[in-house]
């Protein structure tokens, strides 16, 4: 098509796209495979944008509304409808409940392709809200859950899971950050990478926002999330990879990210609970939502009973440092949040929402309690539990 207002024309096709091998002349249409009733005409003074726009958008088109409900449905329930979620053709693998996914298409449609309705139809409806609780009868019949007879138990993503870790240790900062620390990593040349050390001019196990405002560097992605199946940033992908392997549990045993909110979070519990019975059962529920069974507390009580931390180390300066405060936190005696006299904060009265540490003196050390007290919090933050949504 040339350019200029109310000059259109037809392309010529190039040989393995290069532009020094033009080919035939090619008519402005649609692809004749996806064409239907209705498909619009495309005038001969008129480029054509618009009719594309038209016939993406038709309500007889069999594959946009389609596509759409079962990315969305992919990110509610786990699990894809079409699990090639990049091929509805004929080389890609059939719906798993075509009937599902033709009523969300046309309830899509129906609401005026809103996405907002659509999740809201979506999780209020009874197969969203069901358990991932085991039944043997119903895995014999359908062992993949394609008639959904139960929730399906997934990883939490890598964003997910380091905003998770930052929010049991109430160090999430959930303000909008001005720009990105990228900004400041400096000038690159080709094949050079970055100019200076830019890892060191903004470190990610630092940075206490939501992921969803860490920086993307195509060439160099944070450990958080490079080690969790993030997709890689040069290209598309509709789906993401799910694996569990080594590297990420030494990742979460050594990294500076987990160490820090474990250290956090140990001081939320220490302030507001007295006793380590307390402590153990509120670590749970910070971490799972749930509250722990006897066994768990048992076998809790007998981890700090028996782990052995060695020296405590001196901890990096600018780290929160888990310190027995003096005086009444609020909880005081007796660990119930929101009560107490005296200094200190106190644990919100929600599991998802612990009071953040303070930033003590970094010459502190750790006690030892303290660091019992950690490392159980950084083993509940390492746990299959922790990255699954049941």
């Amino acid at each position: 098509m040339g350019a200029g207002e109310g000059y259109a024309e037809n392309c010529q096709v190039l040989v393995t796209g290069d532009i020094n091998k033009p080919a035939q002349e090619v008519d402005r249409g649609f692809l004749q495979v996806l064409n239907f009733q209705g498909t619009p005409a495309i005038p001969g003074d008129q480029s054509g944008r618009l009719q594309l726009a038209e016939w993406i958008t038709s309500t007889n088109n069999p594959l946009t509304a389609r596509v759409m409900v079962n990315r969305i449905w992919m990110h509610l329930a786990g699990a894809p409808i079409v699990e090639t979620m990049d091929n509805f053709g004929t080389t890609g693998l059939p719906p798993s409940n075509q009937d599902l996914l033709d009523f969300l298409a046309i309830r899509f449609m129906e609401n005026g392709w809103s996405v907002k309705k659509l999740v809201r139809e979506i999780v209020l409806s009874d197969t969203y809200q069901l358990a991932s609780t085991y039944d043997e009868g119903n895995y014999a019949k359908d062992p993949a859950n394609n008639t959904h007879w139960r929730a399906t138990p997934r990883q939490l993503d890598a964003e997910s899971l380091r905003d998770q870790m930052l929010l049991v240790s109430g160090m999430l900062d959930r303000t909008r950050p001005e720009g990105s620390m990228a900004q400041t990593a400096g000038d690159s040349s080709v094949g050079g990478g970055r100019r200076g050390d830019s890892s060191a001019q903004f470190n990610t196990a630092l940075f206490k926002g939501r992921s969803l405002y860490l920086p993307i560097l195509r060439d160099e992605l944070p450990d958080e999330l490079g080690l969790f199946d993030f997709p890689n940033p040069q290209g598309t992908i509709g789906q993401r990879a799910v694996t569990n392997v080594a590297t990420q549990s030494l990742h979460l045993m050594n990294s500076e990210l987990v160490q820090r909110q474990a250290r956090a979070m140990a001081e939320v519990l220490e302030r507001n609970f007295n006793s380590p019975n307390e402590q153990v059962s509120n670590a749970f529920l910070l971490s799972y939502s749930r509250p722990a069974n006897s066994d768990e507390v048992s076998r809790g009580l007998q981890f700090l009973r028996e782990f052995d931390p060695g020296v405590a180390p001196k901890p990096e300066p600018g780290t929160p440092v888990a310190t027995r405060g003096k005086g009444k936190g609020k909880g005081g005696k007796g660990g119930k949040a929101g009560k107490g006299k005296g200094k200190g904060r106190g644990m919100s009265s929600t599991a998802e929402e612990p009071s953040a540490p303070s930033a003590l003196e970094p010459e502190e050390p750790l006690t030892k309690n303290q660091a019992k007290l950690a490392a159980f919090c950084q083993a509940l933050m390492m746990s299959a539990e922790f990255r699954t949504i049941h």
